[in-house]
C-alpha cells in the first residue's frame, strides 16, 4: 500500500496517512502506523511491498525509528520515497535536516530509502547518522555530513544491507557493514584531512565507486577500502589528492577473494596484499609509491600495471575523460576496467560540486 507524509502540512494521526490530503507529518510515525493501523504485519507475501511518499524538508531532534509490534516479516519491504521539497514532484528532493542522527533501527529489517537529501549536525564522535538491521538500503540520496565533524562511523549496518548510487561527501570517518554488506557505484567526497575507510566483509562487495580523499597527516595509514573475509573489491576509482604519507588505496584482509578492474592515484601503497592467497589482477596505478606488497597471492598476471600519467583528465574540475593514451591503446584486452571506467562520469559529479544528481 501507498502513504503519504508531508512535513508541511501532514499530522501524526493514527489510521490516516492514505492521500497527500490526510497525510502524516513525519517519517517514523508513518512506519508504526504502518503496522499498528493499517495492518501490514498480517501477510507474508514476499510480492508485495508498502511505500511511504514522503514531502518536503523535515528537521527532526532526535533520530528517527520506530518501536514495531509485531517485527515485520523479513519477506517484506518498506520504501520510503522522496516525492518533492515545496510541492509533490517539483523536481528537489525531500530533505531530513537532524539535529542528531537520522534513522536508528537496528530491529526493523528491509527499510529502503530512496532519493532524499540527508544532513545531520551531531559531531559526537560516536554519532551514527544511520543505525540499520539486515536488507535496508541507501539508495540514489544525498548523504552530507556537512555539520557533523566529529562523526566516526556514520553507518551501522548489518547483513545484506546496500549502498548504491548515492553521493556521501564531508565529515566522514569510515563506513562499515557486517555480513553481506554492499557498497556500490556510489561518489565518496570525505571532508580533508578526514581518516576514511570504507570496510567491506565476508559475502558483500565494494564495486564501481569514486573516492575522492586528501590523506591527513594525522592519520598517515589511512586506506580507502578494507576487504576483508573474501569481499570482491573490483571496478573502482581511488584517488588520494593529499599527503602520500603511509596511505594505502586498497587493503585486502583475510580469506582469499578477488580484487580486479581498480585505478589508484596518489598512494604511497596502492595495494596491500595480507598473507591470504587473493587473486589480484588487471588493476591500473598511477603515481604510486608502491604497487602492491610482496604478500601471498596467486598467480596471475598482471596484478598490477604502472601508468606514466594519470588516468582522467582533470576530475576536480569535473572532467573524468579518459585521455591517457597507454590506458586506452594498451590495457583495453588485458585490463577490463576501461568500460568500467568509461562510466565513471555518470557516477562522480561534473563540476567540484556536490550533486550529480539534480535538485539541490
Amino acid at each position: 500500500m501507498d502513504l503519504y507524509v508531508d512535513a508541511a502540512n501532514g499530522t501524526d494521526t493514527a489510521g490516516q496517512g492514505t492521500s497527500w490530503a490526510t497525510a502524516y507529518a513525519t517519517p517514523s510515525f508513518a512506519l508504526q502506523d504502518l503496522w499498528n493501523s493499517h495492518g501490514r504485519d498480517t501477510t507474508t507475501d514476499p510480492t508485495q511491498s508498502d511505500t511511504i511518499n514522503c514531502m518536503g524538508v523535515f528537521t527532526p531532534s532526535t533520530a528517527y525509528s520506530a518501536t514495531l509490534s509485531p517485527l515485520p516479516s523479513l519477506s517484506r519491504r518498506v520504501y520510503f520515497l522522496a516525492r518533492g521539497k515545496f510541492a509533490v514532484d517539483d523536481g528537489l528532493r525531500t530533505e531530513i535536516n537532524a539535529a542528531d542522527g537520522i534513522w536508528s533501527g537496528s530491529t526493523q529489517d528491509r527499510i529502503h530509502w530512496f532519493g532524499f537529501y540527508f544532513t545531520w549536525n551531531n559531531s559526537a564522535t560516536t554519532q551514527k547518522a544511520f543505525v540499520m538491521d539486515r536488507d535496508c538500503a541507501i539508495m540514489n540520496c544525498i548523504i552530507d555530513g556537512r555539520d557533523a565533524a566529529g562523526i566516526q562511523t556514520p553507518f551501522q549496518l548489518f547483513y545484506n544491507c546496500l549502498l548504491y548510487g548515492n553521493q556521501i561527501i564531508r565529515g566522514y570517518h569510515s563506513i562499515t557493514g557486517t555480513i553481506g554488506f554492499r557498497f556500490q557505484n556510489n561518489y565518496f567526497r570525505p571532508t580533508d584531512d578526514k581518516y576514511v575507510q570504507i570496510g567491506g566483509y565476508r559475502g558483500g562487495e565494494v564495486s564501481g565507486n569514486v573516492i575522492i580523499w586528501n590523506c591527513p597527516t594525522t592519520n598517515p595509514t589511512g586506506r580507502q577500502i578494507y576487504a576483508a573475509a573474501g569481499v570482491p573489491v573490483f571496478g573502482n576509482t581511488l584517488l588520494n589528492l593529499g599527503n602520500r604519507n603511509t596511505s594505502q588505496g586498497i587493503y585486502l584482509a583475510s580469506e582469499s577473494w578477488i580484487c580486479y578492474d581498480n585505478y589508484m592515484q596518489g598512494f604511497a601503497n596502492a595495494i596491500v596484499n595480507s598473507t591470504y592467497r587473493w587473486f589480484i589482477q588487471n588493476n591500473i596505478a598511477y603515481d604510486c609509491t608502491t604497487l602492491i606488497n610482496a604478500g601471498n597471492r596467486q598467480p596471475v598476471t598482471p596484478d598490477i600495471t604502472e601508468l606514466s600519467s594519470a588516468l582522467y583528465a582533470d576530475p576536480l574540475n569535473g572532467d573524468w575523460t579518459i585521455t591517457n593514451p597507454e590506458a586506452v591503446s594498451r590495457l583495453p584486452k588485458p585490463w577490463g576496467g576501461i568500460q568500467r571506467q568509461g562510466a565513471v562520469q555518470q557516477i562522480a559529479p561534473q563540476v567540484n560540486g556536490y550533486n550529480p544528481f539534480g535538485g539541490q
